[in-house]
């Protein structure tokens, strides 16, 4: 059974965008979150750290966040997956980004708010909007987490910083 969410929602508000992600483990309870341009001027992004293709995004997105907003961590870093109330079989089944006031969304939520944030744009959450877009979105992160090691990448975080990834770095 998957610890995911069964639904994260994005649509326009009166302020912006709101969004609704999970808010802790297996089906929690949604909670609402205003999104406009610069709100989130902070955001940690937990990966998996053994994954080629993953460490790969996760350099992409450093490389578009000229301004440091995103701080990056491997799920297998034990004391930064716990800080932010992460299990690992939550970290295996999705990325999560999470927010300076503990929100946390999982999957293409996160990409989608990770470029968000790096951009200072609110641009890729509008294309997340689109009636559509976000089922495309997250079938297609799906399928990515499933095939995820067979896809093309750098060397993994972990295998370039053991003593961060801890044991549990293969």
């Amino acid at each position: 059974m998957s610890s995911l969410p069964d639904r994260v929602v994005l649509r326009t508000g009166a302020t912006g965008f709101l969004f609704e992600g999970a808010a802790g483990p297996s089906r929690p309870p949604r909670g609402s979150y205003a999104f406009a341009p610069g709100s989130v001027e902070r955001l940690t992004l937990i990966f998996d750290g053994s994954c080629d293709f993953c460490t790969r995004s996760v350099r992409w997105i450093k490389a578009l966040d000229r301004a440091g907003r995103i701080t990056v961590a491997p799920f297998q870093d034990d004391a930064a997956r716990l800080a932010m109330g992460l299990s690992v079989p939550q970290c295996e089944a999705a990325a999560w980004a999470i927010t300076p006031d503990r929100r946390r969304f999982p999957g293409a939520a996160a990409i989608n708010l990770a470029l968000a944030v790096a951009l200072n744009l609110p641009l890729p959450l509008w294309i997340y909007a689109v009636p559509g877009i976000r089922q495309l979105q997250d079938s297609v992160y799906a399928w990515v987490v499933r095939n995820r090691h067979r896809l093309p990448g750098d060397t993994p975080f972990c295998a370039q910083h053991p003593a961060r990834c801890g044991s549990d770095s293969s």
